[in-house]
């Protein structure tokens, strides 16, 4: 029985190998199914990539970030508003949000504006942009930068030792790691292998290192060191062979990290490129002959682009570079099972990149004098390129640009492709600098594409993006139910009522008693009115689901080698000097307790207006919560103060006579909005009256302003509690781009004022669109500074090509 049972299990195993041999694909059918599945997964699942161009490099406290968002398809480099929102957050350094903007475009541009209160530490901080889409993968592919943030309007402990302490408490544990990288992923014995070597500290950025390589009697192989983290040797490993490299960074830590093992099977390839192609070689162990076909698939981003076959008499592979777009390319080898066996990366780098000239009106300027410079896109033939693109003018007394810092070919090309952050990412993109070149492929050969899991995907998995959905428009949604029992109530009729835009709607619950209301959208800072109807004779209550927003986990890097504080006392005298001229001096507080009270009060008010956006430090008149708590409305209060008296019908203002402008929350707003709002929802309430201040709101200001500040979060809470059927929301809006200030120096009261010019931004223009020839024009006033002045434009074509261009604008005595 024994003897027949084996017999029926080889005679089995028999037929089931013969039916996989026969089920066994072709080379060809793997190449095109991988293709297909390849296809599929950016069908399934595309993803997005964000970058923002600054208007500078640095700040200080009192003023704005400006900013152009760019969004991308992360594969095919195209601009891409699959995502109605971005969101754009200011993080200090303990990885907490200090300030948080939703962007939506405006004729398809993304841009607004973060504000910097008075009252930020100086120190480092980051800015981070994603969609809720984004979510859907790792926070490393968020755009992430670091920033410096000075502060030289009091005294303070710089914050910038509160961001090194963390990193430093770890750095004691860990100095640094090395990892090695064999290219093609193996050591195979019998060949010369080029070896990627990866150096970093805790925090994540490099580490100098240098390193002796040894086998496994300790005997001398190699040697290397690390530039910006990367470093590079070839090895030729032996059989059975283990490898180690002894290494010490240059604060003299010193650690052993081992190589990965010497394998008896497998396949990798080496890659070697030059201006016109690139050429993949096959290796086997011991310089074998492949047992079988294998597939060489390349792809970029994602995107299939090449196939070719590796068999016995077929082990190098050469290919044109022309047509191929900038960006990382992978090479995967694929067997017949569909298993990925080695994967390597390149970077190509642009060929034909778009021709940008600046033409000014003149060779050089006086101070104060205005600029007319006309740019032109083109491609390299000389045939004009349209687009849209960003433009910022700096005082170059003021900030200084360091070439190997990001850019926006360097984010959306190499960074957003590589899983972290990289410091001097620009440095890479120096082509006549070949140390650079030659690090730009040892970053290829240690950094792994791995923005989709290709080896799952090459296999038939398909990975789906639909843990957080696309954000489309605004929505608001919750559950209506019983109470105590806080089962869900369906078909309960729920109203919706948001007051500023008028906008209503209703529904039924569903089953669950949950409701969804979409096809909207406001401005921050909008309340929303939710309200079920009362069931007989029951309790009910209103759940209204609050915005959720990404944990942050990853700490930006920063270059300690870096003493930005250096470069900073020219920007920070005029940064101080600017914040006095619009907001006069910062008061100090004094001993006497009648003086302190009366002074944190003006400043806690200026420090309000400021966080609120206000234009305006010092109004004329203010009406605050004492009085807003017992006014039975608006109009009632207004008209209480000087100069401010009732209109004909009651049911509105006049100051001077004349209708004033209303702005709530800086929106303007109809006389209405006066009977429509009620004093409990107000914080504060500002009038103005002096031209300086009205001068900020052109010609509908000039006979005076209302300016009505809401209430929000805890003050907002204070308020008069709604019913239990009742539910007032109030969800981050989208953010209200400010036009940025500039004087007017052709009106020769405004040049002659003899006020010092402290700006360092001089002109910043997010949304400049060049006409059918590929031209636009810009003007600007230069401020007071008698030397050169640095124009970068920032932009990307409707085909994806990038635009970049920085260069100066001469001024003189």
């Amino acid at each position: 029985m024994l003897k027949q049972l084996k017999i029926t299990t080889l005679f089995l195993a028999i037929v089931c190998l013969s039916t996989f041999a026969q089920d066994r694909p072709s080379i060809a059918e793997v190449a095109k199914i991988a293709v297909s599945r390849l296809t599929n997964q950016l069908k399934s699942f595309p993803q997005e990539k964000i970058y923002l161009h600054l208007d500078k490099p640095y700040y200080a406290v009192g003023e704005h970030i400006w900013f152009r968002a760019y969004m991308i398809h992360a594969a095919l480099g195209l601009p891409y508003a699959l995502s109605r929102y971005i969101y754009v957050e200011l993080i200090d350094s303990r990885n907490e949000v200090i300030t948080r903007e939703k962007i939506r475009p405006i004729d398809g541009m993304y841009y607004g504006q973060l504000s910097l209160s008075p009252d930020l530490k100086e120190g480092w901080y980051s800015i981070r942009a994603y969609t809720n889409y984004m979510r859907n993968v790792d926070e490393a592919y968020f755009y992430r930068r670091s920033i410096y943030i000075g502060n030289n309007l009091r005294e303070q402990e710089k914050a910038k030792k509160d961001t090194y302490t963390k990193q430093e408490e770890n750095s004691e544990k860990t100095p640094f790691q090395v990892n090695f990288y064999p290219e093609g992923g193996l050591l195979l014995p019998g060949n010369i292998q080029s070896v990627g070597i990866r150096s970093t500290k805790s925090d994540g950025t490099p580490a100098v290192v240098t390193g002796k390589l040894l086998d496994a009697n300790n005997n001398e192989v190699g040697s290397f060191n690390t530039n910006l983290g990367l470093g590079l040797i070839h090895l030729l490993p032996d059989e059975g062979q283990h490898y180690a490299a002894t290494c010490k960074d240059n604060q003299g830590n010193s650690l052993t990290a081992q190589l990965p093992s010497v394998s008896k099977k497998g396949y990798t390839f080496t890659v070697e490129q030059n201006k016109a192609a690139i050429q993949i070689t096959l290796n086997t162990p011991g310089l074998n002959l492949p047992t079988d076909t294998l597939l060489l698939l390349i792809h970029q981003r994602g995107v299939p682009l090449y196939q070719e076959y590796f068999t016995a008499d077929k082990k190098e592979v050469t290919f044109s570079k022309k047509g191929i777009a900038e960006g990382l390319l992978q090479f995967l080898l694929i067997d017949r099972e569909y298993n990925v066996l080695s994967e390597r990366q390149v970077f190509v780098q642009e060929q034909e990149k778009v021709q940008i000239t600046v033409a000014t009106d003149k060779l050089s300027y006086r101070s104060r004098e205005r600029v007319s410079a006309t740019i032109q896109l083109a491609d390299t033939s000389g045939k004009p390129v349209k687009g849209n693109f960003s433009i910022s003018v700096t005082d170059d007394s003021d900030v200084s640009y360091n070439q190997d810092d990001e850019t926006i070919e360097s984010r959306l090309m190499l960074q957003s492709d590589i899983f972290g952050m990289l410091l001097h990412p620009n440095y890479y993109f120096n082509q006549e600098n070949k140390q650079a070149a030659s690090d730009l492929d040892i970053l290829m050969l240690t950094s792994p594409w791995k923005r989709y899991n290709l080896p799952s995907v090459i296999k038939g998995h398909i990975e789906k993006g639909d843990q957080f959905p696309l954000e489309r428009g605004s929505s608001i949604s919750g559950q209506v139910v019983s109470y105590p029992s806080k089962r869900g109530l369906a078909g309960n009729h729920v109203s919706l009522f948001i007051q500023n835009s008028s906008h209503i709607d209703a529904m039924n619950t569903d089953k669950n008693g949950r409701f969804y209301f979409d096809g909207f959208e406001f401005p921050d800072s909008t309340k929303i009115m939710l309200e079920a109807k009362m069931a007989v004779s029951s309790f009910i209550r209103m759940l209204v689901n609050s915005d959720t927003f990404p944990e942050i986990r990853l700490k930006a890097p920063i270059d300690k080698g870096s003493d930005v504080t250096t470069t900073l006392k020219s920007f920070m005298d005029k940064s101080k000097e600017r914040y006095l001229q619009e907001n006069g001096m910062r008061t100090v507080n004094l001993k006497e307790v009648a003086v302190v009270a009366q002074k944190m009060e003006e400043e806690k008010l200026q420090r309000f207006r400021l966080n609120r956006g206000a234009l305006y430090f010092n109004p004329s008149q203010t009406i605050k919560q004492d009085r807003l708590e017992t006014a039975n409305s608006l109009i009632d209060l207004l008209i209480t103060i000087p100069g401010v008296t009732g209109n004909a019908d009651g049911k509105g203002v006049m100051m001077r006579n004349k209708e004033p402008l209303i702005i709530v929350d800086n929106i303007k707003r109809d006389m209405n909005e006066l009977t429509i709002l009620t004093p409990s929802e107000v914080e504060l309430i500002d009038i103005l009256k002096d031209p300086t201040d009205l001068a900020a709101y052109g010609v509908n200001g000039s006979d005076g302003v209302i300016f009505i500040h809401l209430k929000r979060g805890e003050a907002l809470n204070r308020s008069k509690e709604p019913e239990a059927n009742q539910a007032v929301a109030q969800p981050l809006g989208y953010c209200v781009p400010l036009t940025f200030p500039e004087p007017n120096y052709l009106k020769s009261e405004v040049r002659m004022n003899g006020i010092p010019d402290a700006r360092s931004t001089l002109y910043w223009k997010p949304n400049v669109v060049c006409d059918a020839n590929g031209k636009a024009t810009v003007n600007f006033f230069l401020g007071d500074g008698q030397g050169p002045c640095t124009l970068t434009i920032e932009g990307v074509t409707p085909e994806g090509k990038i635009i970049r261009y920085q260069g100066k604008v001469n001024a003189k005595k």
